[in-house]
Order: C-alpha cells, then sequence, then structure tokens
C-alpha cells in the first residue's frame, strides 16, 4: 500500500471467532465490532498506528458481575521505511593527473535519485584507492578530504592519487536509511 495512507483492515486483518470475521458484519452472535485508529509518527512516510477495537456482543450481560461489554482489544500496525534510496549514478570515468602533479582532479555530478519514501537527509562523497581485486565498493574506509561541493551541484574532487580511485556517494534518507554507489 501506499506509504502515505493507514491500512484498511483488509490487509492489517480483523477480529476473527471460530475462523470467521467479526469485521464487517454482525455475522456471530450479534456482536457489533467497529475501530478507531491513532497514529504515531516515526519519521516522513513512517508511522505506527494503534488500531482500538471495540467489542460489543448484544446477546450478552453488561452487568458488573458479566465479562466486560464492551470489550477492548489493541492491534500495532508499522508502516515504516526501511529501505534506502534508489540511485542512479554516473558511469566510470579516467581523468589525466593535473599539470605538475601526479594526483588528479575528477568533476562528478551527484547521483541522481530514482525513488525516496522520505527524502534525502544527506549526501555523504569519499574516495579509496582500490589496492586488490577483493575490495569492495563501499564508503567506510573512504577519505573526505580535497572534496567541495560546488555552487552548480557538481564535486570537485582532488588531489586523487595515481591508479584507480572508487568515489563513493553514500545517501541518507530521512529515517536513517542509506544507499551508496
Amino acid at each position: 500500500e501506499d506509504m502515505d495512507t493507514v491500512p484498511s483492515p483488509a490487509v492489517t486483518g480483523v477480529p476473527k471467532v471460530a475462523g470467521e470475521p467479526l469485521y464487517p458484519s454482525w455475522g456471530i452472535c450479534q456482536i457489533a465490532i467497529t475501530y478507531e485508529d491513532q497514529i504515531l509518527p516515526i519519521c516522513p512516510k513512517s508511522f505506527k498506528v494503534l488500531r482500538k477495537w471495540t467489542y460489543l456482543d448484544w446477546c450478552r450481560s453488561s452487568s458488573s458481575s458479566a465479562p466486560p461489554n464492551p470489550y477492548y482489544k489493541y492491534q500495532v500496525i508499522k508502516v515504516i521505511d526501511t529501505s534506502g534510496p534508489v540511485l542512479s549514478c554516473s558511469p566510470n570515468i579516467t581523468i589525466n593527473t593535473d599539470v605538475w602533479k601526479c594526483t588528479g582532479t575528477a568533476l562528478l555530478p551527484s547521483p541522481t535519485i530514482l525513488q525516496e519514501c522520505s527524502y534525502v537527509d544527506s549526501i555523504y562523497v569519499g574516495y579509496k584507492v582500490v589496492t586488490t581485486a577483493n575490495d569492495t565498493l563501499t564508503y567506510d574506509g573512504t577519505n573526505s578530504n580535497n572534496i567541495v561541493k560546488l555552487k552548480n551541484g557538481l564535486y570537485s574532487i582532488s588531489e586523487l592519487p595515481l591508479g584507480l580511485n572508487w568515489v563513493v556517494f553514500r545517501v541518507w534518507d530521512a529515517c536513517g536509511n542509506y544507499t551508496e554507489c
């Protein structure tokens, strides 16, 4: 379902007696049932719903010696963004060394955000020299020195050492999820 919508009882389930649903009809024993939802925000597009079901058995006494009538039962429903943003990153590029230096400078655009449930909270950029064929593309262990975000939105990464370097973008959303590329 949509992350902006409280899931309906058809999705989250309804109370049952002997396997028969009590909601939305009064089918069994003249038990009337209704619910109300209280929304508890977590982060953008993520929330919990405290659904309070109220049962009223029209065939049962509401005297003080009988079990409670009406009867209340709570259901907790979680709608949570657990995925980082879906990104499209620039393809691999080759750069030359800067004049009179053994290092290079790259100009790279930010990744394109293809899909995100909440909103992008922050973007971290780092680079690291690939030392072995077993190195993995991850932000961990990167260097963020000499990286500047320019007014035009590009990132200038200077002093890149000779050899193969990975530039890694880690994009965080407002719910604490991230994606790297």
